[in-house]
C-alpha cells in the first residue's frame, strides 16, 4: 500500500502525518512524500521517523499536480491512498479501505468522511464499524465535492487510464480527477465512517482568502462536467446557487450549518459545498 502525500512548507505538521502513516495496522505500507520546494524544515521533519517504509523526493517548485503525479509515479504498489501533509489517518484506515476496493471492483476509489481538528489537535479516534456503511457519491459530484482527497484510496489502474492528475489545472485537482473517473465509466464510494483528521489553520486556501478565485474556479468546473457526467444545462441555476453559496465567507457558512443543526457538534466530512 503506497501513501502519497504532497507537501509545502509543513514543518510543523509532516512529522505526525508521518507517523499516523506508519502507525497503520493490518497492512504493509510505504510513504511517499514530494516536497514541492519547502523553505522551512519539511524535508528534516518528514525523514525524522529514521523509517526506511519513507521516502522523501524533492524535485524543487513544481506545483501541486505535477507533485502528485511525480508521487503516483514513484510508487510501488497497486492501491494509492492520498494523505495531505497536514492531516491524520485513523490507524485502521487503509485495512477498511482496501476491503471494500476488494469487494467493489466497480470503484476507482474509496474515501471517508474527517474530523476537523486544530493546528496542535490531536483526535481521539473511535471505533471503526465492521464494515462501516458505503454510499456510492457519483450522482452528488456535479453539485459538489463530497470527498475529501485526504481520504481516498484509489486503484492505481484507474489513474493509469485517465492520466492521473491535470497537472494545468491551479486548484481543485481531487475533483477533477473524480469527474475524469466517473466519465470514464468508474464508480466511487464515500465511507460513514471519518477515517481522516483534517487540520484547519491560517495556511491552507481558504484561510488565505482566496474565496472568491475559489468559487469561480469550482463553478468553471461544474460547468465543463455536465457534458462529462451527461447532464443537461437545466442544472445551471442549480450551480449558479452553489456560486453564491460558496462566496459566503467560510466561517460564516459553517456558522449557519450549526444554527440549522445541520452540522454534529464533532465535526466530520468536509464542508459539503467546498
Amino acid at each position: 500500500m503506497s501513501v502519497l502525500t504532497t507537501a509545502y512548507n509543513a514543518e510543523p505538521f509532516i512529522a505526525s502525518t508521518v507517523r499516523s502513516v506508519l502507525a497503520q495496522r493490518g497492512v504493509p505500507v510505504e510513504h511517499v512524500i514530494v516536497d514541492d520546494g519547502s523553505e522551512d524544515r519539511t524535508v528534516e521533519m518528514a525523514r525524522s521517523a529514521g523509517d526506511a517504509r519513507v521516502r522523501v523526493l524533492s524535485p524543487g517548485r513544481v506545483g501541486r499536480g505535477q507533485a502528485l503525479n511525480l508521487a503516483v509515479d514513484a510508487a510501488t504498489h497497486d492501491y494509492l491512498a492520498i494523505l495531505d501533509a497536514d492531516d491524520v489517518a485513523h490507524p485502521d484506515r487503509l485495512a477498511v479501505e482496501l476491503r471494500v476496493l476488494r469487494l467493489r471492483p466497480d470503484l476507482a476509489g474509496v474515501g471517508t468522511g474527517q474530523w476537523l481538528l486544530g493546528a496542535t489537535q490531536e483526535p481521539a479516534w473511535e471505533a471503526v464499524d465492521t464494515p462501516p456503511p458505503v454510499r456510492d457519491i457519483g450522482g452528488e459530484l456535479l453539485y459538489y465535492n463530497p470527498l475529501s482527497h485526504s481520504s481516498v484510496l484509489f486503484r492505481r489502474a484507474a489513474l493509469d487510464r485517465v492520466g492521473g492528475y491535470d497537472e494545468r489545472r491551479r486548484a481543485l485537482f481531487d475533483w477533477d480527477l473524480y469527474i475524469r473517473l466517473m466519465s470514464a465509466g468508474y464508480q466511487l464510494a464515500k465511507l460513514g465512517t471519518p477515517l481522516v483528521g483534517k487540520r484547519t489553520h491560517p495556511g491552507q486556501f481558504f484561510e488565505g482568502g482566496r474565496t472568491v478565485r475559489y468559487a469561480v474556479d469550482c463553478f468553471t468546473l461544474q460547468w465543463r462536467a455536465l457534458s462529462r457526467l451527461r447532464r443537461t444545462r437545466l442544472n445551471a441555476p442549480v450551480l449558479l446557487f452553489f456560486l453564491g453559496y460558496r462566496l459566503v465567507p467560510r466561517g460564516l457558512r459553517l456558522g449557519l450549518r450549526t444554527i440549522a443543526g445541520r452540522r454534529a457538534p464533532r465535526p466530520s466530512g468536509r464542508d459539503p459545498a467546498s
